[in-house]
């Protein structure tokens, strides 16, 4: 397999509550 990495590919960081768990929300907001 030959993959061309070509372009920006940006970070989305995932986004955590003071507990650890996931704040799925927060996260999703970064996508949109």
């Amino acid at each position: 397999m030959n993959i061309n990495w070509q372009g920006v590919y940006p970070a989305v960081t995932t986004q955590y509550f003071d507990d650890l768990s996931i704040d799925f929300a927060a996260t999703q907001y970064q996508l949109n």
